[in-house]
């Protein structure tokens, strides 16, 4: 094999790999995040509740505001923007967070042709995204 087609080969593959992580990149949630206390960082993500439904029952105070979107629509996609938020929340020492949906809608505009016809076809894409307000329990028992 010549030098120059080694070298083709090995930076295809260099490309090859550099798209693909780029990719992996785009699929990795996006998240804003605003701290209004500071509390101590709790250690277990896992252990922060979540509420999408209803609110707690007992008291508590807003810590944070956490927003986290994706750009890619898969199966799972809510559940990991919530595993995400509820990640962000343990860093900023919340007990629960209040998760709301709030996907992004964009419409696009298709033409199509053929020999005899032109028609137009709007297209939606929904990209997933949440609302989480970040809660500390305001007394110490459950």
């Amino acid at each position: 094999m010549s030098r120059t087609r080694s070298l083709a080969i090995r930076f295809g593959g260099l490309l090859a790999i550099s798209a693909f992580t780029m990719f992996l990149a785009s699929c990795a949630p996006q998240a804003q995040v605003a701290t209004f206390k500071s509390l101590p960082a709790k250690d277990d993500a896992e252990a922060v509740a979540v509420y999408t439904e209803t609110r707690p029952d007992r008291s508590y105070e807003e810590v944070g505001r956490i927003d986290v979107r994706s750009e890619m629509a898969t199966p799972d996609a809510y559940g990991r923007l919530t595993r995400e938020a509820q990640r962000r929340a343990a860093v900023m020492g919340a007990d629960a967070i209040l998760v709301k949906l709030r996907p992004i809608k964009e419409t696009t505009r298709v033409e199509h042709r053929d020999k005899n016809h032109r028609w137009t076809e709007m297209r939606v894409i929904e990209k997933p995204r949440i609302s989480a307000i970040a809660i500390a329990w305001k007394d110490c028992t459950p």
